[in-house]
């Protein structure tokens, strides 16, 4: 079975071929990448200055709304071909870009050239994703996702985890994940919502509020808070993949393609080319408490007007009385049910 990563490693087995036989000539110096699915694919270096090229044909009338900037160190061209039906999609390089994960891009993109065997719908899912690397350089910058989100994400996955392993299924755990769209919660279930916490300090006695939405629960039925506290550490531990891996094993399908295509739009590329990739989780404490009209935290109502941007951090010593078990609350995370 093919694999991201020798897909990865074969395209830049071919920039390196084409770097050798190539000469210093202006121009663009292509191959046809082999085994590249339904759609064509090339890669190229454009001299003289040697930057990459991932090129694929594609039908026109699928990369109509394409013709944008991806991010500071990538730039997305559309050659229509005259009067054809198809057009040719280039993603160069730009000085300065960094090397893997424009290889981690293209790897993706052939990947997704090899999900169908119809050219007009290749050509589509191959577009669609092409929008949600745009959503990735958007959301976090050419070189990615940082730390804290790193370890934000990673907590939201081990609760989404927790909760399918705790009964919730899978299709409704993904549905209630609406932390990647914004929304005040990390999950949200009807009227019922949980918002989780993850720090990797030596000491879990505090959580950081960023906006007072997140644990204002006067609209709601149920509003928990789940803490979790890990260490993070280099070999050791659940990495960022295996939990990737897990949760599509069980999503399966295109479930899972619309998951790996949210945790693209969140900074997470597959495979994971963070800094961190190789550093592992290992869950010290998980705590949960109800989030009642008596929680110490700040509510909407109470903001004075004229206050804007308010973020603040919460004592978990102050929320004892608060504290609930965290399998029951993760156990009740479904759709139609009492929390």
């Amino acid at each position: 079975m093919r694999t991201m990563m020798a897909t990865h490693e074969q395209l830049n087995a071919v920039w390196s071929a084409i770097d050798l036989e190539s000469g210093e000539l202006p121009g663009t110096y292509q191959r046809r990448i082999a085994d590249s699915g339904t759609l064509a694919c090339y890669a190229s270096l454009v001299r003289p200055d040697g930057l990459r090229r991932f090129s694929v044909q594609v039908v026109a009338s699928a990369c109509s709304h394409l013709a944008y900037v991806m991010g500071r160190g990538f730039e997305l061209v559309v050659e229509h071909i005259a009067q054809q039906s198809e057009a040719i999609l280039h993603l160069q390089e730009r000085p300065g870009a960094g090397k893997a994960i424009f290889a981690i891009l293209c790897a993706d993109l052939i990947a997704v050239s090899r999900a169908s065997s119809d050219v007009a719908l290749a050509s589509a899912l191959f577009c669609k994703r092409i929008g949600a690397w745009k959503r990735f350089f958007e959301a976090q910058g050419d070189d990615g996702i940082s730390r804290e989100s790193y370890v934000g994400l990673w907590g939201e996955l081990h609760a989404m985890a927790s909760m399918i392993a705790a009964g919730t299924p899978s299709p409704d755990a993904l549905r209630a994940w609406l932390g990647p769209v914004g929304a005040p919660q990390d999950f949200s279930f009807g009227l019922r919502a949980v918002e989780v916490k993850t720090s990797v300090a030596a000491q879990m006695t505090e959580v950081h509020v960023s906006n007072a939405m997140q644990l204002d629960g006067s609209a709601l039925e149920a509003l928990h808070l789940v803490c979790i506290h890990c260490e993070f550490r280099p070999s050791a531990g659940i990495t960022m993949s295996v939990l990737r891996d897990r949760i599509c094993a069980v999503l399966g399908g295109e479930l899972s393609g619309s998951f790996l295509e949210t945790l693209l739009s969140r900074g997470l590329a597959n495979p994971d080319v963070a800094p961190w990739a190789d550093w592992g989780f290992s869950v010290i404490r998980e705590m949960a408490f109800v989030v009642d009209d008596s929680f110490p935290c700040i509510r909407i109502g109470d903001i004075p007007a004229g206050v804007v941007d308010l973020s603040y951090s919460v004592q978990l010593g102050a929320c004892v009385a608060h504290r609930v078990d965290v399998a029951s609350v993760l156990s009740a995370a479904r759709f139609g049910e009492q929390a």
